[in-house]
């Protein structure tokens, strides 16, 4: 399977004067979009930006923000995307937390947020480089883009994806919805996040349809564009459907051309779902899941009405649905209740997160049989990275297993973050000429452990 920049630029070869992307005043046709993301491209390696980079998106929806995201992935360097309502402080600790070098942003460039480096972008004003970029490649399993979810302590935490997942889905949103290339989108979610990501990015590019975004949702402005577009398939959370129907002009506009609503993100109100088919002509779709999960269970345009809109759908056979007690137990077979717990394609690579060597070290060192700390990353075919924690025992120390470690830790109060997964016990640890630990050697030594290591 091409990768979604791989398949922009098949489309601007093939169709390249069709429609992609319908934005406000904006239209941008396949061979626009290709060349939009080429130059970004380019300017982002101008810019020193290198494969494997973050580079950080915080703009209102439109085409500018998807021209970016296939710009980013065409460099080789990974998105973050930041949704356009995120305030500073919000923008700061997500730049923080992924390490992002970069950030494309359509505020003051002179004032950016966590004081990296700033690209103005604007629908009209797109970075355009010279710099040739080094191909992304074909890796669908490769870390993608990363984007932020709802935080237990105020502020967000960030979610891994690869593309994989997103095609996986496609696939069964093609199958919901009997998509086809005939259909025309309109995403009113940012572009950022799960939902508006497979809405308005992966799906339409799939298949070389049109999508119509929404700078800034509005009732009105959706009504409108589904006339003037012909919109087929519509995307919103409940919420904003509701918001739709509540509309005084809603019996002026001819949405005859919708033949499917996908929506969900929170409890879908049957009486106000049921409403919308009957004034559309339509019918209300969703899946089941999160950022993190991707899909539980889905509804379909085969199934029965009741179905459609008084549940969320059957499970997907795929994702291994399990419901857990409290207590681990597997409940599934009685029906719980109980925790859903999955695993399948749709899942997320993990959840992305900063991990401070030197606080790990901080915290293994405190052990009484750890002499010296060292923690490096240690490659993993799931997570891309896990934290790989090298000691030097005191004299006499006692032997240190990685169950010890953790039970210590555990005492400590210590956030699992910090914990090491894997654990290297050396009779010394090597040193560099001015006696600092040589972490490049242990980088060296963690790739030849990887099978083995203690976990």
């Amino acid at each position: 399977m091409p990768t979604l920049e791989q398949l922009v630029a098949a489309h601007a070869a093939a169709q390249g004067d069709d429609l992609a992307y319908v934005g406000g005043e904006q239209r941008m046709t396949w061979r626009e979009y290709d060349a939009r993301a080429e130059g970004i491209a380019a300017a982002l390696v101008d810019a020193g930006v290198a494969p494997g980079d973050r580079v950080a998106v915080c703009l209102p929806d439109g085409p500018a923000v998807h021209a970016c995201f296939v710009g980013i992935e065409r460099a080789g360097a990974v998105v973050v995307g930041i949704g356009p309502r995120a305030g500073r402080r919000e923008v700061a600790h997500l730049l923080g937390l992924t390490g992002a070098s970069l950030l494309l942003w359509a505020s003051d460039p002179e004032d950016p947020p966590g004081g990296v480096a700033t690209i103005a972008v604007s629908e009209t004003d797109l970075p355009v480089g010279r710099g040739a970029p080094a191909k992304r490649g074909e890796d669908l399993d490769a870390l993608w883009l990363l984007n932020s979810t709802s935080g237990t302590t105020g502020l967000p935490k960030c979610v891994m994806h690869h593309q994989r997942r997103w095609f996986a889905f496609h696939d069964l949103a093609v199958d919901a919805g009997e998509l086809s290339s005939r259909d025309v989108f309109l995403s009113a979610l940012p572009a950022p996040f799960g939902f508006g990501l497979w809405t308005g990015h992966v799906t339409p590019t799939v298949l070389g349809v049109p999508c119509v975004v929404l700078p800034r949702f509005d009732a009105e402005a959706c009504l409108a564009a589904i006339e003037r577009e012909r919109v087929t398939v519509l995307a919103a959370v409940s919420t904003q459907f509701v918001m739709v129907l509540n509309a005084p002009t809603l019996d002026r506009y001819d949405l005859t051309s919708l033949r499917v609503l996908f929506t969900g993100g929170e409890m879908v109100p049957e009486r106000r779902a049921a409403e919308f088919e009957d004034r559309t002509g339509c019918r209300v779709l969703q899946f089941y899941g999160s950022n993190e999960t991707g899909a539980l269970s889905r509804t379909t345009v085969r199934d029965t009405r009741e179905r459609r809109l008084r549940t969320a759908g059957a499970v997907i056979p795929s994702m291994h649905v399990r419901l857990l007690a409290d207590d681990g137990t597997d409940v599934t077979a009685t029906g719980g209740p109980g925790v859903a717990a999955c695993r399948g394609p749709l899942c997320c690579l993990g959840g992305g997160k900063n991990i401070s060597a030197a606080q790990v070290e901080d915290e293994v060192s405190t052990h009484p049989a750890v002499a010296v700390a060292a923690a490096v990353a240690m490659p993993d075919p799931v997570f891309g990275e896990r934290v790989c924690a090298y000691v030097e025992l005191r004299p006499h120390a006692a032997p240190l297993d990685l169950a010890a470690l953790q039970d210590h830790l555990v005492s400590r109060g210590v956030g699992k973050e910090l914990w090491p997964e894997y654990l290297v016990v050396l009779d010394v640890l090597p040193r560099a000429s001015g006696g600092k630990v040589a972490k490049g050697a242990l980088r060296d030594d963690v790739r030849r452990r990887v099978p083995t290591a203690e976990r």
